[in-house]
């Protein structure tokens, strides 16, 4: 086996010294310059040393004894010297120990895919050359599959006795006269992963790497390269040869993770020709790359908002300005210093709660999806108001979408504008420690706490009928109960800051669900809309409330972490 992989190797070895010496004899000229904006592509072969566990004591890797590969490479300049690859590598990695304690082996096929950055120390080095070096860093992604060598043809488990030899039968005095000589056949016919030999478990077999490489670019004319050099790939992964230092006995490892060193010799081809890139000359490239269509201030390749309208103030990323965060731009914003936490119309004006009554008039939820009826206010405020439909509405529930009306407290109700934390009968807060609500028998849920001052609660639920079961039993922080209007909520967390109880809300967006921020203020559910008049909650009062300054809100980079439980992945 090592023979024929010298073998292999021995043509590469004899192309390279060949092509070198031709250079020695005539040196061409070559001008970098002319080599800007043009795409290569590449096949290479190569010689993979594996450095891992299997043989890192005996110090028995040689890169010139490997398993062979193949790799297949596409390049971009870049800017001024770097170069960008991406490529992949298909081949095997192997290693073999045979030592006093223990004996082990494993062969792997890998696919590798990845990207890279090259530089080629233009700056540095005389403009008119043949051979460029670089060095190389990059990210990739490694599937492997290993496998080991256990049992011969015939079946017969291999046995490594001390005098050097592989037997059928273990090694014992009895066994001396009686036992077969073995010659392994170096089929891997065992997956290492089923066999699991040290109870790992089905771990995972893909790995990401960070590749290190150094070598060089060799022009043999202005199309065609000759590429040479090796590259280290150290993964984030030790289960590659199936030994770690968790394995048992005789067979554990170390902490150092499994790599591996490719080196390879290439041969690269330009597809265009020498002063154009896919059509367009240089000189259109440039203009392409530093074009900035919308005259913001922000190049094309940078802008996240292409199309902003002329002399409209932006960010760094070519958004448009919003100084008071309303989510209306400052070009069109008529009212320039909303308060915080006001619902505003398309022109960045506070609502009143009248346009608030008459704009959820408009809401329709008849057919169950949590649509909006074609009125200016559903227009204007669709990303003021959610509209998400069913995120885990119960069996038989008639639910609308958690930012629907009925959410709301603005469709369905006889006073919509009367706080519902508490009935009708009570005007003060309950003094037993409730809100007011009544539990939801079945649903073992406790009713949102009562406490003296304002709170913020992300509310996820709101219907009509009683739900039959929690929908929600991988929230650990939720209340619940039916309120004084008829309707069933369900609320995460408690919150003394509307920011914290608002990121609480886009961790539930980003996870697929969403929420609508309510606010109790002494226990009582405030209307949608009404600003609480009081101060938050007092820290003292409950181990779940969290006392921040009172412009905690205003500055997010120092507002502490709410200590209620971060929502489900």
């Amino acid at each position: 086996m090592d023979d024929l992989k010298s073998k292999n190797l021995l043509p590469l070895i004899i192309l390279l010294l060949s092509l070198t010496g031709a250079y020695a004899q005539e040196k061409k000229t070559y001008n970098l310059n002319t080599i800007n904006f043009k795409p290569t592509i590449g096949v290479g072969i190569g010689m993979i040393s594996f450095y891992g566990d299997i043989s890192r004591n005996t110090k028995a890797e040689n890169p010139l004894i490997s398993d062979i590969a193949n790799d297949f490479r596409v390049s971009f300049p870049l800017y001024k010297g770097f170069d960008i690859h991406f490529y992949t590598i298909l081949g095997s990695v192997s290693a073999t120990e045979l030592s006093s304690t223990r004996n082990l082996n494993f062969k792997s096929s890998i696919f590798t895919g990845g990207v890279a950055a090259a530089y080629n120390f233009s700056h540095l080095l005389p403009k008119n050359k043949y051979l460029d070096p670089f060095i190389s860093l990059g990210f990739e992604s490694i599937n492997f599959n290993s496998k080991t060598d256990l049992h011969d043809e015939f079946g017969n488990t291999y046995n490594y006795w001390s005098d050097g030899t592989i037997r059928n039968l273990p090694e014992t005095t009895e066994n001396e006269s009686i036992s077969t000589r073995l010659q392994r056949d170096y089929v891997y016919e065992t997956d290492i992963r089923n066999l699991d030999a040290d109870a790992f478990g089905d771990y995972s077999l893909q790995s990401f790497a960070i590749p290190v490489g150094i070598g060089a670019n060799l022009h043999l004319n202005e199309k065609i390269d000759l590429r040479f050099g090796t590259t280290l790939h150290i993964t984030f992964n030790d289960y590659m040869d199936g030994i770690t230092e968790n394995s048992i006995g005789t067979r554990q490892g170390t902490k150092a993770n499994d790599m591996f060193l490719y080196s390879a010799i290439s041969i690269s081809y330009n597809l265009t020709s020498e002063n154009s890139y896919f059509g367009l000359s240089r000189r259109d490239l440039k203009a392409l790359d530093l074009g900035d269509e919308d005259d913001d201030g922000v190049i094309d390749f940078k802008d996240s908002c292409p199309f902003t309208p002329a002399g409209a103030p932006v960010e760094k990323n070519g958004c448009p300005l919003d100084s008071d965060k309303d989510d209306v731009a400052d070009f069109k914003d008529l009212e320039p210093e909303t308060a915080e936490g006001a619902t505003v119309d398309s022109l960045g004006q506070t609502m009143t709660e009248e346009q608030l009554q008459e704009f959820a008039k408009n809401y329709t939820t008849n057919d169950g999806d949590g649509s909006y009826s074609d009125t200016a206010f559903a227009v204007e405020l669709t990303d003021k108001t959610t509209r998400s439909s069913g995120i885990g509405a119960p069996a038989g529930g008639s639910t609308s979408s958690v930012g629907s009306s009925e959410s709301l407290n603005l469709v369905g109700s006889s006073e919509p504008s009367s706080p519902v934390g508490l009935s009708e009968s009570s005007n003060s807060a309950s003094s037993n420690g409730s809100s007011g609500a009544e539990s939801i028998e079945g649903f073992n849920v406790p009713v949102p706490k009562y406490f003296k001052g304002v709170v913020y609660r992300v509310q996820v639920l709101a219907v009509k009928s009683k739900p039959r079961e929690n929908p929600f039993s991988s929230i650990n922080d939720i209340s619940a109960g039916k309120f004084p209007d008829g309707y069933y909520r369900v609320f995460a967390g408690d919150y003394n800051s509307k920011a914290q109880a608002q990121s609480r809300k886009n961790s539930f967006k980003a996870n697929g669900q969403d929420g609508f921020v309510q606010i109790f203020e002494d226990g009582i559910l405030l209307p949608f809309g009404q600003k609480p008049k009081g101060k938050p909650a007092d820290a003292s009062e409950s181990s779940n409330i969290e006392t921040q300054p009172d412009n905690s809100a205003k500055n997010d980079k120092t507002e502490k972490e709410s200590v209620s439980p971060p929502p489900p992945n």
